[in-house]
């Protein structure tokens, strides 16, 4: 019998970014368990009910206690010695570092791990933070050391990847990030009237929040009857957006921002055009659903985000962490309506030629040994 334990950081990313890939395991005759961090009873019923066996994960997905993290490592061989899977597939750093370090001790499964990012830690040069790489690099080659491909989503990563010799060149292979289902994300018409700019993200610095409201003030000096609309979470985190100043934005009224929903399908529907201005990502997935649905992206020329677009065809990209540049290619899309036009026509082609999930999950599922390769390759 085979038995594939995917094991994530958070419960609500195994229904958002991997529903379709758990589906398909299971059409194949898979025994599919999930686990994550427990605390997200609606989720947990949600996958319950899809027909995966939910196992709750002693993972802290931002904590960096080191006693702590050896607590989750053993609850990890744990878990694995009890549940018996053929197969493990994690994603996300700690999953990656800990599920794969488990799997190791425990012997027997085939494990592939999902590079989602590199992040901060990986590419920051403070000095703390490159003490902590020296510490974690080690231990992240064990984990990656599975005999099979180390899966990422980008090739800045891939070429990160390769070059801090975590993994050999030939057992890296990109994929096109989590993709997107083109049948739930369809084309929606462009609205009429002023433009309207949408961003969707998690409310932390390291998205470009405060980067998308300087530059909504300066459209907006421009462009008098703009809209601005913000759909997300605020996050415990380190890094999140402090709270002073998300009132402030709201007291300022020229953004509106809008709590976190599981269908952002009408958020898109009604946006001219979609902004991310990140600092990193592995591959956003915001951007892919932009894309599918048709809209134009303004992001950033940094990993993940500027192999997203083709910059000038899709998309434009924008320096990072420059607020006025950003306004500036706001503007400039704004005012050609039929350049929004003719990017939202090739942003669905492009999503449909790279990102559909039914191509990237093919190419995870050839990962874990489950399914033959098919005789197409896509460059994402």
């Amino acid at each position: 019998m085979r038995r594939c334990l995917v094991l994530g950081s958070l419960a609500k990313s195994l229904t958002n970014f991997r529903g379709e890939l758990l589906h398909e395991l299971a059409e194949r005759g898979v025994d599919v368990i999930v686990s994550a961090p427990p605390g997200d009873p609606v989720t947990e019923r949600q996958l319950q009910r899809r027909g995966y066996r939910f196992v709750a994960a002693d993972l802290d997905r931002a904590g960096m206690n080191p006693l702590r993290d050896l607590q989750s490592w053993v609850g990890l061989v744990k878990m694995l010695r009890r549940e018996k899977p053929t197969h493990l597939l994690t994603y996300t750093m700690k999953p990656v570092l800990y599920g794969g370090l488990a799997a190791r001790l425990v012997g027997g499964i085939r494990t592939v791990p999902i590079l989602t990012g590199m992040g901060s830690l990986f590419v920051a040069e403070e000095t703390g933070a490159r003490l902590v790489r020296r510490g974690v690099e080690p231990f992240l080659k064990l984990a990656l050391d599975t005999g099979g491909p180390v899966l990422v989503q980008n090739p800045d990563d891939a070429d990160l990847v390769r070059r801090s010799g975590l993994a050999s060149g030939e057992r890296v292979r990109q994929i096109a990030g989590s993709g997107v289902d083109l049948e739930h994300f369809r084309v929606g018409p462009l609205l009429g009237g002023p433009p309207r700019f949408l961003m969707i993200a998690r409310m932390l610095i390291d998205k470009g929040v405060a980067e998308y409201i300087a530059a909504a003030r300066a459209v907006r000096a421009v462009l008098p009857d703009a809209e601005f609309d913000f759909v997300g979470p605020r996050e415990d985190h380190a890094r999140a957006v402090a709270e002073a100043d998300l009132a402030g934005w709201r007291n300022e009224g020229i953004v509106r921002f809008h709590d976190w929903t599981d269908d952002v399908r009408p958020y898109l529907e009604a946006c001219t055009i979609y902004v991310l201005p990140s600092y990193r990502e592995g591959m956003p997935r915001s951007v892919l659903e932009a894309m599918a649905g048709g809209r134009p992206v303004i992001t950033t020329d940094v990993p993940g985000c500027r192999s997203s677009i083709e910059n000038g065809v899709s998309g434009l990209l924008v320096r990072v962490a420059d607020a006025e540049d950003l306004a500036a290619k706001m503007i400039e899309l704004a005012g050609a309506p039929e350049r929004i036009r003719e990017m939202g026509i090739a942003a669905r082609h492009r999503a449909e030629e790279v990102f559909d999930v039914k191509k990237v999950n093919h190419e995870i599922l050839v990962a874990l040994g489950l399914e033959r390769r098919a005789n197409r390759e896509v460059d994402p």
